[in-house]
């Protein structure tokens, strides 16, 4: 267990979760959001409208290729740091400390 860390926050190696989930959790927390915006957005399509010039408030390329990118900056937004932490010798940071 490290010490100052709460029981409830600390994983043994026995329980470890693979880097993956926690990926996975945040992909999922990226797409939920992405979601409510969209969701959002079309509930304010009416307000939004007279400030758009040269595309149709319901254009569906428009809403995919936004989305499909704000998913992609997240995607590596969580796979850079997670793929650094496992080069990492654990043992490295706890000496420095």
């Amino acid at each position: 267990m490290c010490v100052g860390s709460p029981t409830a926050e600390t994983w043994s190696s026995s329980e470890s979760r693979p880097d993956n989930e926690f990926e996975t959790d945040r992909l999922r927390w990226t797409a939920l959001g992405i979601v409510i915006g969209l969701v959002a957005a079309f509930i304010t399509l009416r307000t939004m409208s007279q400030f758009l010039y040269g595309i149709e408030p319901t254009d569906a390329s428009t809403f995919a290729g936004v989305s499909t990118a704000l998913f992609g900056v997240a995607a590596l937004a969580c796979y850079v740091p997670a793929t650094r932490a496992t080069r990492v010798d654990p043992v490295h940071p706890m000496r420095a400390e």
